[in-house]
């Protein structure tokens, strides 16, 4: 919405002499919303109200956000403090921060602040990762590999740890992320992989995106094609229903021609959420790209196999590993790595490990909350706990794990999510039966 508001404000200020900007306001968390199916669309809430603050703070082209953005997104925005601000309607000062600027890929490093822990219970995954790396150098050969597992287990982490070792040696990490919802977002891992192989920075205009695609593609024929796929040209460059298998050759194409130069590292994150032609595509690539060193990794949750039970068959060389919960031992050591305090009470230790279930992203966050609520501080270069340590609530980030579960719902039980929503009492029965 920015940067196509500063089109429009270039254009009226030359055209009409018109001089306008816009300013945002930012804030997140729970709001009460109208029943989208009876066509409401009302939502009130305190971060409805806090955003709006927030906004009429910020200066024409600025972006404020509140906490709990900060928190939610920091990992991924670089932000720069604007304070403490006191606001109309809330009688404590509000922290607010301003936006300035975002990743080029979409999600970003997860993790605690200021805090690092060494890759956790993860050896024997880390160990097939680097021997099929290992037959794609020496053999110059495609192999994909597929790394299953529920929300926050830790298969960004493995796969980031794993990527900056071969990074480091020389391969080409191209990354790319599918989205839930969006438009035109059937081939948007793939666009942001094309982007990044063909140099393409988000500054650069429409014109000057194609021109860099143009010189980095093998010929026309396969700039023309990723162009119209990547958002670059309206027009198809083919007609009929071949149009994917195009694209599809075309990305092949372009990836050969990097692996010429250096071995290549592709990730595919999430394609629980691709859509069947980008899986398509996948498949094809790992199958027709001959005599490049090139690895394909897929991250994906289990239930990408309800509807692809034959992911990764076929001609195809494939690796699929389940990544499993962390067991009692690991997590008390991810603790233990992530928060060195010789005084953290026993039972604080036992409850984090307990509510984190295995799952790292749990562990993260709870010790986020702590630091964040001072339960935990700094002081002379050590982790010290307060008495305020004795007891640990849920962190409100937790619900966004839980979301991500429900978010695999088939469309038909989501209705019933709805009006659970709407009516939070149950029987025990009813609750059963759903």
């Amino acid at each position: 919405i920015q940067k196509g508001t500063e089109t429009l404000a270039e254009e009226a200020s030359s055209r009409h002499r018109v001089a306008f900007g816009v300013r945002f306001g930012v804030e997140a968390g729970e709001v009460v919303v109208g029943d989208p199916f009876g066509g409401a669309t009302m939502a009130t809430g305190d971060p409805l109200n806090l955003a709006a603050r927030l906004e009429q703070q910020a200066k024409p082209g600025e972006i404020v956000v509140g906490p709990a953005v900060h928190a939610l997104t920091r990992g991924a925005v670089s932000y720069e403090a604007v304070g403490e601000l006191q606001l109309a309607g809330k009688k404590d000062a509000i922290r607010a921060w301003r936006v300035l600027k975002t990743s080029d890929q979409v999600g970003g490093a997860r993790g605690v602040e200021g805090l690092s822990a060494p890759l956790t219970g993860r050896d024997e995954e880390v160990a097939l990762l680097k021997e099929a790396a290992r037959r794609t150098r020496a053999e110059r050969k495609t192999v994909l590999f597929s790394v299953l597992g529920a929300p926050g287990v830790g298969k960004s982490r493995l796969i980031r740890e794993f990527a900056a070792g071969l990074q480091s040696e020389g391969t080409r990490v191209l990354r790319g992320r599918c989205l839930p919802y969006g438009d035109a977002i059937t081939y948007w891992a793939m666009a942001e992989m094309t982007w990044a192989a063909a140099g393409i920075g988000s500054e650069m205009t429409s014109d000057q995106a194609l021109d860099q695609l143009r010189s980095v593609a093998p010929d026309a024929a396969v700039a023309e094609r990723l162009a119209f796929a990547i958002g670059l040209r309206k027009e198809s460059p083919v007609g009929g229903e071949g149009l994917d298998r195009e694209i599809a050759w075309a990305f092949r194409r372009l990836v050969e021609t990097v692996a010429a130069e250096a071995p290549v590292l592709a990730i595919f994150e999430d394609i629980h959420w691709a859509e069947p032609r980008l899986l398509d595509l996948i498949e094809y690539v790992a199958s027709w790209v001959r005599g490049a060193p090139l690895m394909i990794v897929c991250l994906t949750r289990p239930e990408l196999l309800d509807h692809r039970p034959g992911w990764g068959g076929g001609r195809i060389e494939s690796t699929r590993i389940q990544l499993d919960p962390l067991s009692r031992n690991e997590s008390a050591q991810l603790v233990s790595a992530l928060l060195t305090v010789e005084e953290l009470p026993p039972s604080l230790r036992d409850r984090i490990v307990e509510r984190s279930e295995g799952n790292p992203l749990f562990v993260e966050e709870v010790l986020r909350m702590l630091i964040d609520e001072s339960v935990i501080v700094r002081r002379d270069g050590r982790w010290v706990a307060t008495p305020a340590a004795g007891d640990v609530r849920v962190p409100e980030t937790v619900e966004a794990l839980i979301r991500a579960r429900l978010d695999t719902l088939p469309h038909s039980i989501e209705p019933l999510w709805w009006r659970w929503v709407r009516i939070p009492r149950w029987s025990t029965a009813t609750w059963r039966t759903l």
